[in-house]
């Protein structure tokens, strides 16, 4: 029986750790019958191409002959899903924003090839959420930490997931918590083996690398103003200004400097606040016992202040030593 371990996220809950386990544990997961797509993305960021759909632009964004390249990963990807062995794992938060029409559209694709399909998410309390959502999206070129906070409490990001577990009733979900003390050995990636029912006693892996860290209340800060001035796109194209974050922001750099902790205090509405409670009481029907999330509560917040806060000199000062480090490391390895 072929069977396919389907990781889908949720963002911000572990998905680059275990998805950079897998790449650097791929030739060897091979030896036990486990295959990893890695000739499309080591993170499977273009699973996308596997149908026709539009929600795959945002990476538009990133690789400047995208459309050139959606044919091929095509191919790669039905290759991929043909292997012969028995345990196919597929890692792609992406996966997380396909619309109802898509996840059908992928069904009737991965219904040909597998003959069970595990659904496996990570969840974490909104709060937490919230605050981790806004710190990617300043990594990412976002211009407006109040726009990106309204819009992540408008629309529940629980739904999402919803609306997969909807979508998929033929398909086994196993949702886990994401908090380290309900993990599986205390440890990310065995609590992941673990759902995937994989036993890992007898696998000699390589550890998990430390990938997306998370960064402090300045650098959040920082990142939105260099997002205005230097935007991540110009008519559509790839915004040369940026400089060094025109690809990818060095997150080591930040994470290297002391900073402030960044987590929000969120105002929550009547409406948000029962929105968001809904898909709490739906999803903790999924969890384990003692995982399950926690419910918000309609509260006024203060994150005006928390925005308003000025970036010490200090900060920059550390920062600018960080960059001269890493611009030396990138010229001593080439």
């Amino acid at each position: 029986m072929k069977r396919l371990i389907l990781h889908i996220g949720m963002n911000k809950a572990g998905s680059s750790s275990i998805q950079g386990f897998l790449r650097d544990n791929a030739d060897t997961l091979v030896k036990y019958g486990i295959n990893y797509p890695m000739s499309v993305h080591p993170h499977n960021k273009t699973i996308f191409s596997l149908i026709n759909t539009k929600t795959g632009k945002a990476i538009q964004k990133k690789i400047i002959n995208y459309g050139e390249m959606t044919s091929s990963w095509h191919e790669l990807w039905l290759e991929e899903i043909k292997s012969d062995m028995n345990t196919t794992i597929i890692s792609a938060e992406q996966l997380m924003f396909f619309p109802r029409e898509d996840i059908f559209r992928l069904k009737q694709v991965l219904s040909q090839y597998f003959d069970k399909i595990v659904v496996i998410a990570y969840i974490r309390d909104y709060d937490s959420y919230i605050s981790s959502s806004i710190q990617q999206r300043m990594k990412n070129g976002r211009p407006s930490i109040r726009t990106e906070l309204k819009t992540l409490l408008d629309q529940c990001g629980y739904q999402r997931l919803l609306t997969w577990i909807e979508a998929c009733p033929e398909y086994e979900f196993r949702l886990r918590p994401f908090r380290k003390e309900a993990f599986h050995k205390g440890d990310l990636i065995s609590d992941f083996f673990h759902a995937a029912e994989i036993d890992d006693s007898d696998l000699k892996l390589a550890p998990a690398p430390r990938v997306n860290q998370s960064i402090g209340l300045y650098s959040v800060l920082l990142l939105e103003r260099y997002n205005k001035e230097y935007p991540l796109l110009r008519n559509g194209n790839l915004n040369q200004e940026r400089g060094l974050c025109h690809k990818r922001i060095p997150i080591n750099v930040f994470s290297n400097v002391e900073d402030v902790p960044f987590r929000l205090d969120i105002e929550y509405s009547k409406d948000q606040a029962e929105k968001i409670n809904n898909c709490v009481a739906e999803i903790n029907r999924y969890l384990p016992h003692g995982g399950q999330m926690e419910t918000v509560q309609e509260k006024v917040g203060d994150i005006e202040k928390q925005l308003s806060v000025k970036i010490p000199q200090s900060f920059y000062h550390a920062l600018f030593k960080e960059y001269r480090l890493y611009l030396k490391h990138i010229l001593d390895r080439s």
